[in-house]
């Protein structure tokens, strides 16, 4: 006999069936903890509208739903990012994902969340823009810098050889990319535990420098990069003389295990000193490369201010094409977001802390 599967929404009983599913089809990767902190305690929650299909008491596929605040032309709203999808693999010739998706998009109607964002790589923006119309808007430039030689050097030669090489290399790399990195005066750089009520007036002075913009506030930061179990981060921040934040950084060590650091956001004002955003910068080159990295990523698109910085200290594209930033409005005949507008990637501020990775 076929089998049958209830397709619903999910409730907060299903932590430990998800879990367990998830993980037979990504490897034990997701742990409870991070599980909580990403569908529980987020700001905006969203689990109520991430949806399930359950056979026989055990969860078959899953298309997750994380909620993000934005600020879209001074008006705000709230977008919907799919995470965490899946299908267990003796349901995959069936339209079962289909099914789970047309549900997660009901819950989301019922909800009235306006619309849809997200990454993927271009195979799935096809496929996405075929079934569910949702559409691509860029490709999300990925700018990395060098800073260290001796992970390279040590495939061919012994590892003490390679770091002694490299040394000098390495330090002439890292001051290439710092020299000139002075902050205007009366302004320090501060490392931070935690985001604090400052952030939510620097929010207020950056929230209209774009169209659309993700919500920067200290409720939302703190969780993203505070309270996140699953990676460490490190905090950098300009302040100035009276005290207030003129822009941040955080540094982000998810792949330090092949060597590489993640500016996971970078945030000034456009009509901030420049100064600013390149002390920022530095700053963070100097812990990745005492951390030992061989190299720099950030996501930032071409037509931002802070692009131009980046590029200006050394910083390249690499791997272009291999994310998109794609889009849907929720109702397709009434746009909450004018299409053309929401598909002019110029309109849009999008970093690694927009991302559904953590």
């Amino acid at each position: 006999m076929k089998k049958k599967a209830e397709i619903r929404a999910c409730r907060k009983e299903d932590m430990n069936g998800l879990l367990e599913a998830a993980n037979k089809v990504f490897g034990d990767v997701l742990t409870p903890d991070y599980w909580r902190w990403k569908y529980h305690d987020n700001p905006v929650s969203g689990y109520e509208i991430s949806a399930l299909a359950e056979s026989e008491g055990e969860i078959v596929a899953f298309i997750g739903a994380h909620l993000r605040r934005f600020d879209v032309q001074g008006q705000p709203m709230i977008g919907t990012r799919e995470d965490d999808l899946f299908v267990a693999e003796e349901w995959r010739k069936s339209r079962l994902y289909l099914q789970v998706f047309k549900k997660r998009l009901e819950l989301q109607k019922a909800r009235g969340i306006e619309f849809s964002f997200g990454c993927a790589n271009p195979i799935i923006s096809k496929v996405a823009l075929k079934l569910f119309n949702i559409r691509r808007v860029t490709s999300i430039t990925r700018v990395v810098l060098p800073v260290g030689l001796s992970p390279y050097l040590a495939r061919f030669l012994p590892s003490p050889v390679a770091r002694l090489l490299a040394w000098p290399m390495d330090r002439f790399l890292v001051w290439r990319a710092t020299k000139g990195s002075r902050l205007p005066s009366g302004m320090k750089l501060e490392k931070l535990d935690r985001f604090d009520e400052r952030f939510d007036r620097l929010w207020e002075r950056l929230r209209g420098d774009y169209p659309i913009i993700g919500v920067r506030d200290a409720d939302y930061l703190n969780w993203r990069f505070v309270a996140n179990p699953a990676i460490r981060y490190e905090r950098l921040a300009v302040v100035d003389d009276k005290g207030e934040i003129r822009g941040y950084l955080v540094a982000g060590f998810r792949r330090e295990k092949i060597g590489m650091g993640q500016i996971a956001d970078l945030v000034v004002p456009r009509n901030e000193d420049p100064r600013v955003a390149r002390s920022l910068i530095a700053e963070s080159v100097r812990l990745f490369s005492r951390c030992g990295m061989r190299g720099i990523a950030c996501w930032m698109l071409p037509h931002t201010h802070l692009f131009q910085i980046l590029s200006a200290m050394g910083f390249t594209p690499r791997g272009e094409g291999r994310i998109d930033l794609a889009f849907r409005n929720t109702d397709l005949e009434n746009e909450a977001i004018p299409l053309d507008f929401a598909l002019d990637s110029e309109n849009w501020f999008f970093t690694f802390c927009d991302s559904d990775t953590a």
